[in-house]
């Protein structure tokens, strides 16, 4: 049935005995019309063609829109601008957002580094799926992502900055596969200041980890004591295999280190002991291990601290042993100007300082350790 829509005649036509009538509209697009059922409901509703295939849309109930809003809705359809169909099937394969970041971290583990996978992991859990895990993604407004961490980066403007970079990451491969339309945090700055970190463990701190490894399997706990001990970095000491290690001579070599090339390092004699202890070619848990491990040593220690802060407090513990700057560049791996050659003689000529140097930090660990705390293991067992 045709005839021209008035507002005037849709409140007075009356619902069929039976079934469904359609009256199309000849003022609006072509297949804009309005639906009465015979229980006296009127929608409007329009017939539209998608990539050669007939599709319906309900617009929406007369009284609730009118019929000029739901004319203008039409012909954006109609013209193209709109495809609600295919938006409504689009949001049902994005489903909640919680599925959506799920589905993401998924898909992303294996070219993720671990030590982020894990993190966005936590993130995920702990602050998105309490704030927006149940809204569907495009009900996420970018008011709601500003305001959630600003919010955040009052107290912790690193951790909002985190926040926001997962959300901004999810979105983008949602948009990317097809799961949604838009990235609603596209252009928003980091809400946070951060500063670099100066991080430095105190004494009564150190005491507290060292005691807290003591709960950790032997790999873990002889990990850390490595990372305190040597001041390598983490991903250094978990590829450390026993065949890098000379136990005759007490130099350990770190493999494709951040400076690049190998590192040699001589061990202390608490270092070796804790390593021979070990059993196999592969010594340490990867990377993956150790930050999970993190959680439960800062709360049994109830220090706040990441791994790489432990080098930095090894580096500061070794200055206030008056260990000569350039000893402990060396130690730390830092990059030395001049010649590939050069630099490789220098640090090699360096070792017997580096050895005394690690020997004292050694001795100043026991020290640490035993002050207040007779019932704590020793770090050489």
């Amino acid at each position: 049935m045709k005839r021209r829509l008035t507002e005037r005649w849709i409140d007075s036509v009356k619902p069929p005995k039976s079934g469904q009538v359609d009256h199309y509209d000849t003022a609006g697009p072509a297949g804009f019309h309005l639906r009465v059922s015979h229980g006296g409901t009127k929608s409007f509703g329009l017939w539209y063609r998608r990539n050669k295939r007939s599709k319906r849309w309900t617009i929406g109930r007369w009284g609730a829109l009118s019929l000029s809003d739901a004319r203008q809705k039409a012909k954006e359809i109609d013209t193209g601008k709109l495809d609600p169909a295919g938006r409504r099937a689009v949001l049902k394969r994005a489903g909640d957002f919680t599925g959506l970041v799920a589905r993401f971290l998924q898909k992303s583990r294996r070219r993720l580094k671990p030590k982020t996978w894990w993190e966005w992991m936590r993130i995920a859990k702990k602050e998105l799926r309490p704030e927006f895990g149940r809204m569907a993604p495009h009900e996420i407004r970018r008011a709601d992502i500003r305001a959630f961490v600003e919010q955040r980066a009052e107290r912790h403007p690193y951790q909002a900055n985190r926040i926001l970079e997962l959300v901004r990451v999810v979105f983008n491969w949602g948009v990317k596969t097809e799961r949604i339309e838009s990235n609603p945090c596209a252009g928003l700055g980091k809400p946070g200041a951060e500063r670099s970190r100066e991080r430095i463990l105190s004494t009564d701190e150190i005491r507290l980890v060292l005691k807290a490894l003591n709960k950790e399997s032997p790999r873990t706990r002889t990990a850390f004591l490595v990372l305190f001990l040597t001041a390598a970095r983490k991903g250094e000491v978990v590829r450390l295999r026993r065949g890098d290690i000379d136990f005759a001579s007490g130099l350990a070599t770190f493999r494709n280190t951040k400076s690049g090339g190998d590192h040699v390092i001589p061990l202390s004699k608490a270092a070796l002991e804790v390593i021979e202890s070990l059993e196999g070619d592969r010594l340490f848990p990867g990377v993956a291990t150790l930050d999970r491990a993190m959680p439960d040593l800062r709360a049994r220690s109830g220090v706040q601290f990441r791994v790489h802060d432990v080098r930095r407090t090894v580096a500061s513990g070794l200055a206030r042993l008056e260990v000569p700057h350039e000893v402990i560049s060396s130690i730390l791996n830092h990059t030395i100007k001049g010649p590939a050659a050069t630099r490789i003689y220098q640090r090699h000529s360096m070792i017997p300082q580096m050895r005394r140097a690690l020997e004292r930090w050694a001795q100043e660990l026991e020290r640490i350790q035993s002050r207040k705390a007779a019932k704590v293991v020793s770090i050489t067992t």
